[in-house]
């Protein structure tokens, strides 16, 4: 992968305070969590299944249990669309509901796997999946908007790891945002 060690653990400190934020475990008003991590390595894990997301300790736990599964190459991969599908098949399942869903999708380059992140992504929102795009550090502008669909909005940027910190309230505001006009 091409994140670090150090990058891991700024991305891990960002979801625990995105997930403080949201309305986890609040009775009729409730949102539910799931957290993947994807590696051009063959070690996903769904760190977080959405039916065990419901409560903030769960979450927090969970997130402070992740192992980082990376090695720091001189050619990383950025498998993009390769994640959004396994999030697709292993987290969101064939049926969605009437309940919104939203992708929150943290990448750090430009994709260089097989298969487009474009036309993966315009499968997730076909399917009523809302698409964030956070780009870290060497992200693409337009690859983050395409994933979007063109949608500024869903976009967040920060010039390092260390900044995610700085956008855990707008990333908060997106998602509850998107929960809510559904």
């Amino acid at each position: 992968g091409s994140i670090g060690k150090k990058g891991f653990d700024q991305s891990r400190m960002f979801l625990k305070k995105v997930a403080k934020h949201l309305p986890l475990d609040q009775g009729n008003v409730t949102t539910q969590v799931a957290i993947v991590q994807f590696s051009d390595v063959g070690e996903e894990s769904v760190d977080v299944p959405l039916a065990d997301g419901i409560t903030f300790k769960t979450v927090e736990d969970a997130v402070n249990a992740m192992k980082w599964h990376g090695a720091i190459r001189h050619d990383p991969m950025t498998h993009t669309a390769e994640a959004i599908e396994y999030v697709m098949d292993h987290v969101f399942g064939p049926t969605l509901g009437k309940i919104a869903h939203t992708l929150a999708i943290i990448t750090d380059g430009k994709a260089n796997g097989k298969k487009d992140p474009t036309a993966m992504a315009a499968k997730a929102r076909e399917r009523g999946i809302n698409v964030v795009a956070i780009g870290v550090a060497e992200y693409d502008l337009d690859e983050l908007m395409s994933l979007t669909g063109k949608n500024k909005s869903m976009v967040l940027t920060v010039k390092s790891h260390s900044d995610l910190s700085s956008i855990v309230n707008a990333t908060a505001e997106i998602v509850c945002k998107h929960a809510v006009t559904q």
